[in-house]
């Protein structure tokens, strides 16, 4: 199964998202590309991730990968699952030059009483998690859901325009 091409991006109650990256670990985990069906450990990251990580499928973003998304739940998850959420919000970030801009969501199905607690800590892990060495530049401002979903929009737009023009190049 490829997850990206695979796992439709819209639900009945709000996006689809695979996870990359469980919550706890210290490795940096992708989809490996281009058949996006098992993960890889690419790196190791300072501290632990407080948060599940992965990206949302059928999206392209401007740093050439699908499109990043932070999970906050209290329920436990595992690598490669696909979960039903809804964004919240969005952190806007700039890596090596490329905008990556990471989605804040929840489980459609969960009641997150600690939601405000767990924003903050994600954006407090994301300011450290490169090192001292990082060319990550965070913009400290969560902004709101009707720019996270324009942002999923949009990268949903690339990614469809990018399947048809190939599509068209292997016709000819």
């Amino acid at each position: 199964m490829n997850y990206i091409k695979d796992t439709k991006l819209k639900t009945t109650l709000g996006y689809n998202v695979i996870i990359e990256i469980p919550k706890g670990t210290a490795n940096k985990y992708e989809l490996v590309v281009p058949s996006n069906d098992k993960v890889e450990c690419v790196r190791k990251v300072k501290g632990k991730y407080p948060f599940y990580y992965g990206c949302f499928p059928q999206t392209h973003a401007p740093d050439n990968d699908p499109l990043d998304m932070i999970l906050l739940t209290n329920k436990k998850r595992n690598i490669l699952d696909v979960v039903e959420v809804m964004p919240i919000g969005l952190i806007k970030t700039v890596d090596a030059g490329e905008q990556d801009d990471k989605i804040l969501v929840i489980d459609t199905h969960e009641i997150i009483p600690n939601l405000y607690r767990m924003r903050k800590k994600a954006l407090k892990f994301l300011k450290t998690y490169k090192g001292k060495k990082s060319q990550m530049i965070l913009d400290t401002k969560i902004y709101g859901v009707l720019d996270a979903l324009e942002v999923i929009e949009k990268c949903n737009k690339v990614y469809k325009n990018m399947n048809k023009t190939s599509a068209i190049k292997v016709n000819f």
